[in-house]
């Protein structure tokens, strides 16, 4: 019977955990005071996720008039998914990935995938401002611990194994204009880091 309540009680206290903030932590409570000597238990101890640029440019046009740019992004960072560190464990990296995306609500890329390691060349039509345009294309970049814990003799969880992975979501690209506000979230990434 302490087996089953403890079972559900870890379930409840992840349940919480998952609509309450952002991240799926604890993977095992620590406001459970013991455990069942011999008893294991596999979960997340930590998933992050956030809005990363991959490629970037930017542009005035100040000639009074709306004209059309090829605008070419560099390369600012390249995303790739994958196993980070491998403790005591044989899961398969693509299996605990499949776990994460879950976790995180988004749709990952599996093992080996990476974003563009070239630069981006589109055509932009720019109205005429005295105010800078940032030019972007980035995803959404998430990372987690895959945790096996164990049940000591003392009744205290320890992580006999683990499993960290990074992986990432689909790619966009868009523009803003330094004095606009915006609430989409690689917008208001560009915005932050690049204009001035």
């Amino acid at each position: 019977m302490r087996t089953k309540r403890l079972a559900a009680l870890l379930a409840g206290a992840l349940a919480f955990t998952a609509v309450t903030t952002e991240h799926a932590a604890a993977a095992v409570p620590t406001i459970l005071t013991a455990c069942d000597p011999g008893s294991s238990w596999k979960a997340w101890s930590y998933t992050h996720k956030a809005y990363v640029i991959t490629h970037e440019n930017d542009k005035y046009n100040n000639t009074g008039i709306t004209r059309s740019y090829s605008i070419t992004e560099e390369v600012e960072t390249v995303v790739t998914a994958g196993a980070e560190a491998t403790f005591n464990t044989s899961e398969k990296t693509n299996v605990v990935i499949g776990k994460m995306e879950v976790t995180v609500g988004l749709n990952l890329h599996y093992e080996h995938a990476h974003t563009s390691k070239s630069s981006i060349t589109s055509s932009f039509t720019i109205p005429s401002s005295d105010h800078l345009y940032i030019f972007y294309n980035g995803t959404r970049k998430a990372w987690g611990k895959w945790s096996h814990f164990h049940c000591d003799s003392a009744q205290s969880w320890h992580v006999t194994a683990y499993k960290k992975v990074k992986s990432f979501a689909g790619t966009s690209d868009g523009s803003i204009r330094c004095d606009k506000s915006t609430t989409n979230g690689l917008a208001k990434l560009a915005k932050k880091k690049y204009c001035f």
